[in-house]
């Protein structure tokens, strides 16, 4: 669960971040949407620990990110909107790594190979990856370990529509095993029937949430059934 509390971010004299409250259950996949001055690039490095609150609360599973930064790293997975991989690494070499710095056991890098749809390009050059490829294994890496908190900024950022689909399929699986997903985005694409809930900012704060499922609902054409003679 993400729990935030009379949050608010000062900089320079100016408040940037404004949340009087957001709660974001287990299991539940939400996004926040908005453009490049609208606070969610400086609400994403709060809620990763890099920049510290003025004011208020965020907790991750009951994690404080800035406080408990061992806790927050087993807890909690980050994708970035670069993919910070190592190019002259092979696939699966790029997650053993990952593996060991975060002490799993080296069996889980094929376990999420298979699950992000890599599992026949693991001997590949990171560097020979297509850029739709690239991001499946960046969420790879951000998924090693079984995170309950997941953040993804631009998942589908460079992606060709087989690897949207990919990566959309891992998400509803995690959210389904209880994972909580929160996207950061400019664009609404590919987020109707994969959101329980959309949050729009704007100057720091939510001004809007919806659910896009419902939505779309709204938006179909009233169809009057005829029979013909």
């Amino acid at each position: 669960m993400i729990e935030l509390l009379d949050l608010q971010k000062i900089l320079d004299k100016g408040v940037v971040i404004d949340i009087p409250s957001l709660e974001i259950k287990a299991g539940q996949v939400a996004a926040l949407l908005g453009p490049v001055d609208s606070g969610k690039d400086i609400l994403f490095q709060l809620l990763i620990g890099e920049l510290h609150p003025t004011k208020g609360s965020i907790r991750l599973f009951g994690v404080d990110p800035c406080e408990e930064r061992k806790v927050f790293s087993q807890q909690v997975g980050v994708m970035f909107f670069d993919d910070n991989l190592y190019k002259r690494f092979s696939v699966l070499g790029n997650l053993q790594f990952y593996c060991r710095l975060q002490r799993l056991p080296k069996t889980r890098a094929a376990e999420v190979l298979e699950q992000v749809g890599l599992s026949d390009h693991a001997s590949f050059k990171t560097e020979k990856l297509s850029p739709g490829l690239s991001r499946r294994l960046a969420l790879g890496r951000a998924i090693l370990n079984t995170p309950n908190a997941l953040f993804l900024v631009e998942p589908y950022a460079r992606c060709e529509q087989a690897s949207v689909n990919v990566i959309s399929q891992v998400i509803r699986k995690l959210s389904d095993a209880g994972t909580t997903v929160l996207i950061f985005t400019q664009d609404a694409a590919n987020l109707e029937n994969l959101c329980d809930t959309i949050y729009r900012m704007n100057q720091g704060r939510i001004i809007e949430s919806f659910d896009p499922r419902e939505q779309q609902q709204h938006q179909q054409p009233f169809m009057v059934p005829a029979r013909g003679e």
